[in-house]
This record gives structure tokens, C-alpha cells and sequence, in this order.
């Protein structure tokens, strides 16, 4: 039995439930080798990633979503943070509607197709964790299996606002999410 799949699906989920903590803490500022970068600076630079579709909704307005940590206990007694959302005005009003959102795919198991994956607006750089704040980050169900794409792909879903998730601190669900030109 190869153990590498379990390893990989076991690093995704901490890494998921990590980042949201090291990201409300210091997202503010990016250290990179090559120096530190502001947030507003990162979030300037999606559009030479990925293009607003026609009809779309902007990363910009999941940007907006303001994050607040807080601690809980789990049914084994372990203390454990998370982050929750603070949606702008602006994202509430696509509570429960179909959007169109495009980004690139960060699947969550091993296979070419992806009935569940993360969608965001950068191209996957690490096979464990995908490198952006909760806020950009939209937990993807697709109707069917979608083959998994390294190049952008452009969703028709409905969206979910999540005010809390314990377990994987997602604040976004795309429902029935298509391929749409």
C-alpha cells in the first residue's frame, strides 16, 4: 500500500487549517527572498493572472472579506484557532447566486478529475498548500468531475458564504460549478 495519497490528502488538510492563522496574522506584510511585499501589492497583481469574465465577479470583492481569529476546543479537548469571515456588503448580495468566477484549480486528490478542488486567483506553486489568505480562496463543488487544468479555467456556480467552519475555515462554497466560456 502506497502511503504517499494519504500523506499528501493529510499535509492538504493541515496546511488548510494552518494557513488561515499564520494568514490573519501577518498577511498584512509578505516576506519573500527577494524581499517583502505589502498585501496591496499582491492583490494588485492578480489581474496580470487571471481576467475578470464577462458577466464575472472580480477577486477584488472576496478580497474585501475582512478575517477575525479566534480559539475553540475540539470534542478531544485540544485547543485549536481559526479564522472567520467578515463579509463586505458588496459579497453578501451574491449570497446564494450564480456567479461567474475565474481562477486557477488547486486539486484536492490525485486523480484527472476534480469533483471538489480550491479555486483561487494564482497559479498552484506548492503540491501541500495553496499560498494565499482564506479571502481568495473559494471551496469549489463541481456538478460533475472536471478534468484538472494547470492553465485558468472560467466557473458558472452558486455561491455559499460561510460565516464559520471549524474544520476547514473555508469562507466560500461554489455549488454546482461548471466550465462556462
Amino acid at each position: 500500500m502506497n502511503p504517499l495519497p494519504s500523506l499528501k490528502i493529510a499535509s492538504i488538510t493541515l496546511c488548510l487549517f494552518l494557513l488561515p492563522q499564520a494568514a490573519a496574522a501577518a498577511f498584512d506584510q509578505v516576506e519573500t527572498v527577494t524581499g517583502t511585499y505589502s498585501e496591496e501589492f499582491i492583490l494588485s497583481n492578480i489581474p496580470d493572472y487571471v481576467a475578470t469574465p464577462a458577466g464575472g465577479t472580480d477577486w477584488q470583492v472576496f478580497r474585501k472579506t475582512k478575517q477575525a481569529a479566534y480559539s475553540v476546543k475540539d470534542k478531544d479537548g485540544y485547543e485549536r484557532s481559526g479564522v472567520t469571515p467578515e463579509f463586505s456588503e458588496e459579497l453578501k448580495k451574491l449570497d446564494g447566486k450564480d456567479i461567474i468566477l475565474r481562477g486557477f484549480m488547486f486539486p484536492m486528490d490525485q486523480s484527472e478529475t476534480q469533483k471538489v478542488f480550491l479555486l483561487g486567483p494564482y497559479p498552484l506553486t506548492c503540491p501541500y498548500h495553496y499560498h494565499v489568505s482564506n479571502n481568495l480562496i473559494v471551496e469549489t463543488h463541481a456538478k460533475k468531475p472536471l478534468a484538472f487544468s494547470y492553465d485558468a479555467v472560467t466557473l458558472r456556480g452558486r455561491l455559499e458564504l460561510v460565516p464559520r467552519d471549524d474544520d476547514y475555515n473555508a469562507f466560500y462554497r461554489l455549488h454546482d460549478a461548471e466550465i462556462t466560456q
